[in-house]
């Protein structure tokens, strides 16, 4: 009689166990699931943060390029003038070779 009960006891705390592990795996953990959510959320916002600065520093260097070449353009025609003026007084002060 002795051994029947040692018997259903470890097969009780067997099944008792391995029910514990079964549901151990197979339910969902709803703390795990609440921190997931919480750093999809952080990252979502980290996400859009990072886009909009992004965004800044893309229309920064559009304005700096745009700058930069309507000075240098502003600079090569004053510069063009500058070259018409000189040649313009060198042709009336230097006399031509073939004339």
């Amino acid at each position: 009689m002795g051994e029947k009960l040692q018997i259903i006891a470890t097969l009780t705390t067997l099944a008792s166990v391995l029910v514990m592990v079964v549901l151990a795996i197979f339910r969902p953990n709803a703390e795990q699931d609440v921190n997931i959510s919480t750093l999809k959320g952080q990252c979502n916002e980290r996400h859009k943060g990072l886009d909009g600065s992004i965004d800044r520093i893309d229309k920064t260097l559009l304005l700096l390029k745009e700058n930069d070449i309507k000075h240098i353009e502003s600079g090569m025609n004053e510069l063009g003038k500058q070259y018409v003026e000189i040649k313009t007084m060198l042709d009336e002060r230097l006399p031509r070779k073939g004339a």
